[in-house]
């Protein structure tokens, strides 16, 4: 990969030379780069799906750039060499995680917290959490509050319930491109 330094000729340029090279702008650098060839290429187990994940995240970071309200969101996480498009891109490939979660002063009142620390590589704009009774109905569901601190959402009991064996509590995380982290925990009384 060759680094342009100050050729004029080639200043604002990018894309395809010929069949042998193409030009790509990152920042303020410019680089020249070989093409692939895919002449003997045989697809992998996955490939196809994976080429498929990076279309969609591709298509979602050009939807990011034509919606300023998108674009605004992500422009806190851009680098010198990652624009919002990449950021973006990025986050639609990257589901958010649930890391760790406090159950223990939640006892099925009302009021009573449930502390949950999801993260993401970009941020985490979403967390809920659903009471579920062995029957499958639900009981309540929600959204949590961010606290304050880093990663870490806070849901308050809606309900008084009565915690039975095989009750369960489901948390969910969402990014902004609606990935989703699930977490289900049985919730013993």
């Amino acid at each position: 990969m060759a680094k342009n330094k100050g050729n004029i000729l080639l200043k604002n340029f990018s894309g395809k030379i010929c069949d042998l090279f193409y030009l790509k702008n990152v920042g303020e650098d410019q680089y020249l780069i070989p093409n692939p060839s895919r002449k003997r290429h045989k697809k992998k187990e996955g490939e196809a799906e994976n080429q498929n994940r990076f279309k969609r995240a591709q298509k979602y970071g050009s939807l990011v750039i034509k919606n300023p309200e998108a674009k605004a969101f992500y422009t806190p996480f851009r680098t010198a060499k990652k624009a919002e498009y990449h950021v973006a891109q990025s986050d639609k490939l990257i589901p958010p995680v649930i890391d760790s979660y406090d159950i223990s002063g939640y006892k099925g009142l009302s009021g009573q917290a449930i502390f949950i620390i999801a993260t993401d590589n970009v941020k985490v704009v979403e967390v809920t959490c659903t009471v579920i009774c062995p029957a499958g109905k639900i009981l309540e569901t929600g959204r949590a509050v961010e606290t304050g601190f880093i990663n870490q959402w806070v849901y308050y009991g809606q309900k008084d319930h009565q915690l039975e064996e095989g009750t369960r509590l489901v948390l969910q995380a969402f990014d902004r491109p609606r990935n989703k982290a699930e977490v289900i925990i049985p919730v013993i009384g």
